[in-house]
């Protein structure tokens, strides 16, 4: 079985707690998917522009220009014909370093292949800095700037970066003003009061800045993080289409909102030979960090599942799809004990998937309903890291869910623990 990593960043849950602490740490990470949809179309405008003007010359080498030295000396020399990693960073309320970093992503880039790779990394995954304190990696910019930052990344992922580029929420709002907006497909309603006062209508809208920023982080739909990733592709796309169209060329030549949206170290030369790379069909593949939230003194952490990470990080660094393949053949679901609570407040959902995996030929102990009703995606935990296999196969036979590693972030008394969240699709 093929675990999907595929994807930008839908994999956000929340862990046992109340209901006031899962919203309060939605309204933190709301902007999250923001800034990974603005880095990732910054990136990729760059690789597919025709790079020969002499405004984007002049853009490249002075707009853009990290010119920060404590960063430049925390990157390495490429070697030659090697692969090499940027690390991709979202800055948000940068004057405010309470959310300093709100994305964090790594770029790998095989020349030699014609393959790029994005890897997401948590922002709140606790690292240790200046001699043995510790803090959010989120954070680490507040204690020694971009350049802490770089280095608690480096020193946690084992990766060395070449290339630094980092870009505000501020500027993808003014970049979306600025090239006249963008026109997307409104599927269903935008209007989530955890993001703001914004309000999208359905159908065809030609969407501002503010209106970008609402489209692309709103997750009150039925599907939740699912249609969220939707908008996000849909303003990826067409973002990227009116930037590199006769119309929107001419946002290019404003300085003031190009320098004030990213900043990076890399060359014209080298954007130059990407956009070539990128422009012969290269591949490109995406996936996360894999992994659970928890918390730690009121405050939400993201803890890596270690064997799966260390998967997932081996075939980032070897190129090729990242996704993790686990063997889920040799399960015997008749001896797992599995209890199945419901985490999405609707009625009904616990005992609809029990009765599911009953037909599959699991035997399911108990059902009921979970601690709270925050669970915005469902959840299949297991105790032990010798059940994820199991857990794998009762993602596949739901057709929905996530398997989380309990670890000690969780007390199992069975096996498995099926949470089942508001992604549950109803049975007719």
């Amino acid at each position: 079985m093929e675990v999907s990593t595929n994807s930008v960043d839908q994999r956000t849950s929340q862990h046992a707690g109340s209901r006031s602490r899962a919203q309060e740490f939605m309204k933190r990470r709301r902007r999250n998917n923001l800034i990974l949809a603005g880095v990732v179309i910054v990136v990729v405008a760059l690789l597919v522009f025709g790079i020969a003007s002499c405004a984007f010359r002049t853009f490249a080498s002075a707009s853009m220009a990290l010119n920060d030295e404590a960063v430049s000396n925390e990157l390495v020399a490429v070697e030659e014909d090697q692969p090499y990693y940027v690390l991709l960073v979202g800055l948000s309320n940068y004057e405010e370093p309470s959310e300093a970093a709100s994305f964090i992503s790594i770029l790998r880039i095989d020349e030699q292949n014609n393959e790029f790779s994005l890897l997401n990394i948590p922002n709140n995954i606790k690292v240790s800095y200046n001699q043995g304190e510790q803090d959010l990696l989120r954070n680490m910019v507040r204690h020694g700037g971009e350049a802490e930052l770089v280095r608690a990344v480096k020193n946690y992922t084992d990766i060395d970066f070449a290339h630094y580029l980092r870009i505000t929420e501020e500027g993808l709002e003014k970049l979306v003003d600025d090239i006249g907006g963008v026109e997307v497909n409104v599927q269903y309603r935008v209007d989530d009061p955890r993001v703001g006062h914004v309000v999208v209508p359905p159908g065809q809208q030609n969407l501002t800045g503010e209106q970008a920023v609402a489209f692309v982080s709103a997750t009150n739909f039925t599907s939740g993080r699912t249609q969220r990733m939707d908008n996000q592709l849909e303003l990826f796309f067409n973002l990227l289409n009116k930037m590199t169209s006769k119309e929107g060329l001419g946002w290019i030549n404003d300085s003031d909102v190009v320098s004030s949206a990213i900043k990076t170290d890399m060359s014209y030369d080298l954007l130059s030979s990407l956009a070539s790379i990128y422009g012969n069909g290269a591949a490109f593949y995406t996936s996360t960090m894999p992994g659970s939230q928890y918390f730690s003194n009121d405050v939400i952490c993201f803890a890596p599942n270690t064997s799966t990470w260390a998967q997932t990080k081996e075939r980032f660094l070897n190129g090729g799809d990242p996704n993790t393949s686990i063997d889920t053949s040799g399960v015997d679901k008749s001896k797992l004990s599995i209890v199945v609570q419901n985490g999405s407040g609707t009625d009904g959902f616990a005992a609809q998937a029990a009765q599911i995996l009953e037909q599959h030929g699991y035997t399911i102990q108990d059902t009921g309903n979970a601690d709270s009703f925050v669970y915005t995606e469902t959840l299949v935990i297991y105790r032990s890291q010798d059940d994820e296999a199991a857990a794998e196969a009762i993602v596949a036979d739901l057709g929905i869910g996530r398997a989380v590693y309990g670890s000690v972030y969780y007390s199992l008394k069975t096996d498995i623990q099926v949470v089942v969240g508001q992604d549950w699709k109803p049975v007719n």
